[in-house]
């Protein structure tokens, strides 16, 4: 549990990112963008581009998927908060595993050979245990990664 609670402290939840010319955190979605080469090297899929009401300046976020880059940049959503605690819980010696739903949620899954099973890890809420905050789905509508 207190790793959950260090690593929420760690990382930052993005809504919209802030701009990164003035530091503001009035910003609006542009849409996106492709992500460039040095985006793509670490797994960057899509980018999402905002412009600050403050100075008019376009920043770009890209959605990296590469654990390393993201315990540089420290910030993003759920798909970020689960892969980079995923990455920390694996480094801290336990098995972990990254999951995902069909209704747009990632979590950390952390085994426990004490109670014979997989324990719901879920960073962003800094929840253990408990059911994760979305609605229960059948087995095949999960995934794990």
């Amino acid at each position: 549990m207190c790793v959950g609670s260090w690593f929420k402290g760690y990382f930052s939840w993005v809504n919209n990112a802030p701009c990164e010319h003035c530091g503001s955190t009035s910003t609006v979605s542009q849409g996106g963008d492709r992500p460039r080469a040095n985006e793509k090297a670490y797994g960057a899929g899509v980018v999402e581009v905002y412009k600050c009401n403050e100075c008019s300046q376009l920043t770009r976020f890209p959605r990296y998927n590469h654990p390393g880059k993201l315990m540089e940049t420290r910030r993003g959503r759920c798909g970020e908060w689960a892969n980079a605690f995923t990455l920390c819980c694996i480094a801290l010696g336990f098995e972990a595993r990254h999951t995902v739903d069909w209704t747009d949620h990632v979590w950390t899954e952390v085994y426990s050979e004490e109670q014979q099973r997989w324990i719901h890890c879920d960073a962003c809420e800094n929840r253990w245990v408990l059911p994760c905050s979305v609605a229960p789905l059948p087995p095949r509508a999960r995934a794990v990664l």
